[in-house]
């Protein structure tokens, strides 16, 4: 993604924050014990979906923006990772955190190398994914 290095920072402590809170939650916290831990987005979404429908801190024009036309996916083509665009599954909640988590994983991963096909967009997605983030009930231990 094309993205001012503050954005970019902002956004990844966001996030880095908000994975070290799940964790910090058991229902949220993934992993063998012993083993790695991770968040689970999936469970937390599901269980977060309704209020984040309701939240009137989120712009329509954002939940337009992430849900309309979401950050395109990494998936593996011919052995290989691309980028496309696939549809969110689920209740509108649910689509807004998996939005979210795909402009995240675009920005932490990289790859998009047509940087002037998106100029400014990718800016957008962020954006907007920091506003749902600032709205989603999770604080940092």
């Amino acid at each position: 993604m094309n993205l001012p290095r503050s954005l970019a920072s902002d956004f990844l402590l966001a996030f880095a924050r908000a994975e070290y809170a799940l964790k910090g939650i058991q229902r949220f916290c993934s992993g063998a014990e012993g083993e790695s831990a991770s968040p689970n987005w999936d469970r937390f979404a599901s269980k977060v979906a309704t209020a984040l429908s309701a939240c009137s801190e989120i712009d329509y024009t954002v939940r337009q923006l992430l849900l309309a036309a979401p950050p395109l996916k990494e998936v593996v083509r011919n052995g290989i990772a691309v980028f496309e665009a696939l549809p969110l599954v689920g209740p509108e909640g649910v689509q807004l955190i998996l939005a979210v988590r795909r402009a995240r994983k675009n920005v932490f991963h990289g790859g998009k190398v047509h940087g002037e096909r998106y100029q400014g967009h990718d800016q957008q997605f962020v954006t907007a994914a920091l506003e749902v983030r600032a709205a989603m009930p999770v604080t940092p231990r």
